[in-house]
């Protein structure tokens, strides 16, 4: 009857099917967990899981579990299937799906900072490393999650954490230009000269990828101890300058600062008049 178009959950029912349904066949075909879940039915999830369904079963082809479901739901209940589903249901908050991702990973890739906030509070781990090492903070970062950054950081996420080609959270905003998230994890004290497995900085990211405006805050940030981010070179002995595709690019490596420190009067005018601020502080 549900392949015909039978609604198991219809209003007009005295009953609801699933509730008098007597065996765990006849439960799946009216309804399952992870569907529930992404329908943020909370009253299922409770119901199934008392009938012996296990809450931290992964049941699709992605690995995906209830948790993550829940995550991933665009419906306005979400955040009382996800409660319901920690409280309730006993999850395991850190479950993992197909990617190694938890549900903390799949609420910081997409920005969902209602959702990471209750996966932390109820001690979701912060630093849970995926298939290819990357952590909620990588996620944000690379995204440009500037609200879901902070929080993360708040609750100690692990800012020089590195991924199985070493990077770091910064190495990603920069590789994806993510101006905002640059900046914050600069103010957090995030390791502007760290090197990746080719010995890449952020640098040479945000130049090869064309991102002219982080090229220029990268450089601003290390002004005061500049040249040595300008300067580093990577396993190829190539500096970030000369890594650049787009001319564009190399716009972003003047900055006032060092033609200033370098006497280039001309160069200082040129670049007020493109807009510097001769009175920006590094």
């Amino acid at each position: 009857m549900v392949e015909m178009g039978a609604d198991p959950v219809h209003i007009n029912y005295k009953e609801r099917p699933l509730e008098v349904s007597k065996d765990k066949f006849s439960r799946s075909v009216l309804q399952n967990l992870n569907d529930a879940a992404h329908e943020s039915n909370h009253q299922d999830l409770k119901y199934l899981v008392n009938c012996g369904e296990s809450i931290d079963e992964r049941m699709s082809i992605t690995g995906t579990a209830p948790i993550h479901k829940a995550v991933l739901s665009t419906e306005p209940q979400k955040s009382v299937a996800l409660n319901t589903i920690i409280t309730d249901c006993n999850a395991n908050l850190d479950t993992l799906d197909s990617n190694g991702w938890t549900a903390l990973h799949h609420a910081a890739y997409n920005g969902d900072i209602d959702s990471a906030t209750t996966l932390l509070s109820k001690n979701a781990s912060v630093s849970a490393y995926s298939n290819l090492g990357k952590t909620a903070l990588h996620f944000a970062a690379m995204r440009n999650h500037t609200e879901v950054i902070r929080l993360l950081i708040k609750n100690k996420a692990v800012l020089e954490a590195k991924d199985v080609q070493e990077c770091t959270p910064l190495h990603l905003a920069c590789k994806k230009g993510c101006n905002e998230a640059v900046s914050m994890l600069l103010a957090y004290e995030s390791n502007i000269y760290a090197l990746d497995e080719r010995k890449w900085t952020p640098l040479h990211y945000s130049a090869y990828n064309g991102y002219p405006r982080v090229c220029k805050k990268l450089l601003t940030w290390s002004v005061d101890r500049d040249p040595k981010l300008r300067d580093t070179r990577n396993s190829q002995n190539k500096v970030a300058f000369n890594v650049c595709k787009n001319p564009d690019t190399k716009l972003g490596f003047r900055i006032i600062w060092r033609a200033a420190r370098d006497g280039e009067l001309d160069l200082m005018r040129i670049l007020i008049r493109e807009g510097q601020d001769i009175n920006e502080q590094s």
